[in-house]
């Protein structure tokens, strides 16, 4: 049903509509995970090959630091790219400034009655536009006088074609731009037959489409807003696993020269970063405690020499050690 838009009251009302947008919002292979244990975590996603950890907060307060540690860890837990906070309300400023170190994302002002007011009253006037374009439409073939009018046929296959149109037009820019044109179209038919006489000019038949028009202006604004969010995020995106793979590129070519320094084979375990500083965790298949001392200080040499980068290395028991590579200017 068109209006059939349930009242979201629960959590988990909330987590499936949560779902629903995140379908409208080019996420796909969606599931929801299980109601108790989920860590944290209640929606699962993908969008291209990125992995979300998605937790849906249905709050009547602003949602504080431990969602934001909730999601970071769950994420972690189901081997997440990204984790998300989704929320009907706001974040505090902690929660912003946790999620800013830690890369959760958060969507604040999610909230499902705002939206579905509106769109509840926006498909009335579309649906209210169909019934008078079927109407009129009827009226030009029963009635002689306007048989062959094709003015107001036209009007009446327009006031149609808007309303078929319009219902969908809440999560395509495509359609909302057409549908704008038609109702355009069609107030500008209406001013014409009120001018010829076929319609009466004391009732402004035109304020319908005017007001559609109103209407689809901010739907047109709230999917630009949307869809400009989506293109720098995905901006966002691509950069992060350029970045990643420059990492993964680097952390082996400093693998080869920790192998020959240390004489033994490594295995990268981990590549992360601690703030600005490049990470990299190596696994070794023999003890090399005793050489990493010996290896830092033969890195750095080089380093210096080529005026690069200061390597600190750090072990870790169990033939595991890591890397922290810091900037050429941090040199003493």
């Amino acid at each position: 049903m068109i209006f059939a838009m349930k009242k979201v009251t629960t959590g988990i009302e909330y987590e499936k509509w949560c779902a629903s947008y995140l379908k409208k919002h080019g996420f796909h292979q969606i599931s929801l995970t299980k109601a108790t244990g989920d860590q944290g975590i209640d929606i699962i996603a993908y969008q291209g090959r990125m992995k979300y950890g998605i937790q849906c907060k249905f709050y009547d307060s602003p949602v504080g630091n431990s969602s934001v540690q909730e999601a970071y860890a769950g994420a972690a837990f189901y081997v997440c790219d990204k984790a998300l906070v989704m929320t009907n309300t706001e974040f505090t400023k902690g929660a912003a400034a946790l999620a800013q170190e830690t890369g959760v994302l958060l969507w604040p002002k999610k909230d499902p009655a705002r939206g579905d007011r509106f769109l509840r009253s926006y498909r009335f006037l579309r649906l209210l536009e169909g019934i008078i374009g079927a109407v009129l439409f009827m009226l030009v073939i029963c009635r002689h006088d306007l048989y062959g009018r094709d003015d107001i046929s036209f009007c009446a296959v327009l006031l149609m074609m808007g309303s078929c149109i319009g219902m969908f037009s809440d999560s395509w820019l495509a359609l909302n731009l057409f549908s704008d044109l038609t109702d355009v179209l069609i107030a500008v038919l209406m001013v014409k037959l009120m001018a010829a006489g076929i319609f009466s000019a004391v009732f402004p038949w035109w304020i319908g489409n005017v007001l559609l028009l109103l209407f689809a202006a901010v739907q047109l604004i709230v999917l630009c807003r949307d869809r400009t969010a989506y293109i720098k995020e995905q901006k966002q995106k691509r950069l992060e696993e350029e970045r990643k793979v420059q990492a993964l590129a680097d952390a082996q070519k400093l693998s080869e020269v920790l192998q020959n320094e240390l004489h033994c084979h490594l295995d990268l375990t981990a590549c992360r970063k601690d703030g600005e500083i490049p990470v990299f965790c190596y696994h070794a298949d023999q003890n090399i405690s005793a050489l990493l001392a010996s290896a830092e200080l033969s890195l750095n040499q080089s380093s210096t020499q080529d005026h690069q980068n200061m390597y600190r290395l750090l072990d870790l028991g169990r033939r595991r050690f890591q890397v922290s590579v810091h900037p050429s200017e941090t040199k003493n």
